[in-house]
């Protein structure tokens, strides 16, 4: 699976003992800029899905295809980086019409910070969410993400990104968390959900 994926072998291939050496190796890939970003993006999520399919084979018996597997993986993280770069590129515009930049700043101590990204569609009403949780020195905890129908808005697709994000980080038992979005109507519904009656069932 890993050859098909773009992934090189090891030098002495893989190991049958050692599933440390196997990750090490697999760390390092991800972190070998010589090598097509298309094949480093796709690693975390192969290694989840790996992981994900373990389980469901050890609880479920139920076995899953490595192309099958692949494909998934490989279609989650596309998505993932074309949201992302969205986000990116309308920071960027941002940035360039306001002359000055918006930083990520650490969560205080103990604490999580969740940034949550929202992609909408007004013509199919389709939307794309995604979410990332690190901790106070800037580590990766979590992140996730899962696509909607139907939002009739912006605002409506950003509120349940919201309620997802905080429901996802609620069942993870993290009690201390700073969830962080670009919109200001969706900070004024959750801080307000008064005001906004169209949306009681989501607020």
């Amino acid at each position: 699976m890993w050859t098909t994926a773009g992934v090189p072998s090891p030098r002495n291939g893989w190991s049958k003992n050692s599933v440390k050496s196997n990750l090490q190796h697999i760390v390092a890939v991800c972190e070998d800029k010589s090598l097509p970003e298309e094949v480093r993006i796709h690693i975390p999520w192969i290694l989840w899905y790996t992981w994900k399919a373990r389980n469901t084979l050890l609880f479920e018996r139920t076995r899953v295809e490595p192309y099958t597997l692949l494909k998934k993986a490989q279609e989650e993280a596309t998505l993932w980086h074309e949201i992302n770069k969205q986000k990116i590129d309308k920071d960027s515009q941002t940035r360039g019409e306001n002359g000055r930049g918006h930083l990520w700043v650490r969560p205080p101590l103990s604490f999580v910070k969740c940034n949550i990204g929202v992609s909408w569609s007004h013509p199919k009403r389709n939307s794309g969410t995604s979410w990332i949780a690190r901790d106070d020195r800037g580590r990766v905890l979590f992140h996730s993400r899962r696509a909607y129908s139907k939002a009739s808005s912006r605002l409506e697709a950003e509120l349940i990104s919201i309620h997802w994000s905080v429901e996802s980080l609620s069942n993870m038992r993290q009690t201390k968390v700073i969830f962080e979005i670009s919109s200001r109507d969706a900070l004024e519904a959750v801080k307000t959900p008064q005001n906004w009656p169209l949306f009681q069932h989501i607020l």
